[in-house]
């Protein structure tokens, strides 16, 4: 597109710029200040940066009798029309983009939009539409903007609350239970750290596709002291309840006492549920790898004895609760064995 190039120069002196000057404003080249003062085709988007740092609207500065004015006439009335409806569609576009840039900035005193800013409003214009643009601007704003004592938004907090906007556009547009797994990661996100966003995101995944419930999540989320704790908690809480064994990749490590007292589970349950769980993680086949593995459990878990009743088919933690049972310490060499035996004969661990 061929510019007025006075014009451009008008504008530029009257502010007391340099071409250079107006170059760095514009983001672009002292060339291709050189050239749009020539009246020389330029790229339409490098007009439009140019016009942008000199606060005017791009098309004050073609001339009326620019090439575009020439080819317009020269077509027929509908392709007069056409051009004239995406010229006007175009001018929408750059008032909207106007308006979130003046909207964020409100959220964001001090933060100043370049041209690169604007074509990324311009496609979440697109993506998402701009209430969903604007209320994402608003989530953003009061989550990640932080203010020095006067007011102004730190520059940080400013540039990364500006890239957090289309995560939280997209966020808004998904399912249901998704967005809620997402606010819940952001709440143990603003307490914890250090903090993994994937790895977060996938454990809180599995343990809602284990059955954990939404509350039961967010409730977890706000109380797990460290980072640890808290991944720590997601893995029993995709393991309890219902958990299919026959899909475990890898055995769990043993919970610790607090996450059982924060989760509110029964260590004898957990004992159990891990036996298996490990039992098919590691393939354990024969019944003296299970009662190995029965055996370490109880013991990272505080028991001292464990009781095989031959009359119920059964072996348990604790001592026998009736008498018919054989009580053994967990750390005799010889309570692996005849545990073993009892597994062989088809006991089951209970509690």
């Amino acid at each position: 597109m061929s510019p007025d190039g006075p014009k451009v120069r008008s504008l530029r002196t009257r502010r007391g710029w340099t071409q250079s000057d107006l170059a760095a404003a514009s983001e672009t080249t002292p060339r291709t200040v050189q050239r749009v003062e020539a009246s020389q085709r330029v790229s339409i988007e490098s007009l439009r940066a140019i016009a942008s740092a000199l606060q005017i609207d791009v098309a004050e500065l073609q001339p009326a009798d620019s090439l575009l004015r020439t080819e317009l006439d020269s077509k027929g009335d509908q392709e007069r029309a056409g051009m004239a409806q995406l010229l006007e569609e175009r001018r929408l576009l750059e008032e909207k983009i106007d308006v979130l840039c003046q909207y964020w900035a409100d959220r964001a005193p001090g933060w100043r939009a370049f041209e690169g800013d604007r074509r990324k409003m311009e496609k979440w214009i697109h993506n998402f539409g701009e209430p969903t643009v604007l209320r994402a601007m608003d989530d953003c704003g009061r989550q990640y903007v932080e203010f020095w004592p006067n007011g102004s938004a730190t520059a940080d907090s400013a540039r990364h609350a500006f890239a957090m906007i289309p995560r939280v556009c997209k966020v808004s547009q998904a399912d249901p239970a998704d967005q809620q797994l997402y606010f819940i990661r952001g709440i143990a996100r603003n307490r914890l750290e250090p903090f993994d966003d994937k790895v977060a995101w996938r454990l809180l995944k599995s343990a809602y596709a284990g059955g954990a419930s939404i509350e039961r999540l967010k409730t977890w989320a706000s109380a797990a002291r460290t980072w640890e704790l808290f991944t720590e908690g997601l893995g029993l809480l995709a393991q309890i309840p219902d958990t299919d064994v026959t899909n475990v990749d890898r055995a769990p490590s043993n919970p610790s006492p607090e996450v059982i007292r924060l989760l509110g589970l029964d260590s004898g349950g957990l004992i159990k549920k891990s036996v298996a769980l490990v039992a098919a993680a590691k393939q354990l086949s024969s019944p003296e790898e299970i009662s190995d593995e029965v055996v370490r459990q109880g013991l990272a878990n505080g028991e001292i004895v464990i009781t095989i009743d031959h009359e119920q088919h059964r072996y348990y933690f604790g001592r026998s609760r009736d008498g018919g049972g054989r009580t053994l310490a967990l750390r005799e060499p010889w309570t692996a064995r005849h545990l073993a035996e009892a597994i062989r004969a088809g006991f089951q661990l209970s509690f």
